[in-house]
């Protein structure tokens, strides 16, 4: 766990808006190995989806000298749904970052900078602790909503009490890998049931997740038990 994901609540999801492919990969794929949840976008009605569906909390953007009235519409999305913005900026192209950005960090990036600046750029926003989410499941605690998919499906209608608590146990930390038995402890009353019990409940969810759009969630490890791994 690194070292913000252990002072927050929950792990910070983050939208990258950026046109590149290969800079998307490796934004991506570093943030991702840290621990954050993070997905990208290219174009403006895709990031506004994103923005409304998907619930990020930081969104980063990339300036340079090319590209500098690229990304304006940022501006209107990121105050309307009050996520703060940081641009990703080389240096010879700092005269371009646009004063509607909250934050700034210098390319090539540094991991510890970046992972301070996303820290207090969250710090500044209201606590979202009754969400837990991942890339394509949310689960509100407190209103018992469960959104599925890049719709955004709310099936917590089809779901059972149990199931539902056994999703939000997974959803807590979705890469860790949990045992059958501390699923059984943590969701079921019933210490008697034996743990293909736990199995039973497992698929049964999946197959309600399936049917919105997400398959092969959670995922099962074999020998280990299961994950969400969303």
């Amino acid at each position: 766990m690194n070292k913000v994901t252990a002072l927050l609540s929950q792990p910070v999801n983050i939208l990258l808006a950026e046109e590149d492919d290969l800079f998307q990969q490796e934004i991506v794929s570093g943030l991702n190995n840290q621990g954050y949840h993070v997905i990208s976008a290219n174009k403006t009605a895709k990031i506004n989806q994103l923005i409304q569906q998907w619930l990020p909390q930081v969104i980063l953007f990339r300036v340079n000298a090319g590209a500098k009235e690229g990304w304006q519409s940022l501006s209107r999305l990121g105050q309307r749904a009050a996520v703060p913005l940081i641009a990703l900026v080389s240096e010879d192209a700092l005269r371009y970052v646009p004063r509607w950005a909250d934050d700034f960090l210098l390319l090539p990036m540094n991991s510890d900078e970046l992972q301070a600046r996303i820290q207090l750029a969250t710090a500044r926003q209201p606590a979202q602790s009754d969400w837990l989410t991942s890339r394509n499941i949310a689960v509100n605690r407190a209103t018992r909503q469960v959104l599925v998919g890049d719709a955004r499906e709310d099936i917590a209608a089809m779901l059972t009490a149990t199931e539902l608590k056994i999703l939000s146990y997974l959803l807590s930390e979705p890469q860790r890998i949990f045992s059958r038995q501390a699923i059984q402890h943590a969701c079921l009353n019933d210490e008697q049931v034996s743990e293909r019990t736990v199995d039973s409940h497992i698929s049964k969810l999946r197959k309600k997740i399936a049917a919105a759009g997400v398959r092969f969630v959670p995922q099962s490890i074999r020998g280990s038990g299961y994950r969400l791994g969303d």
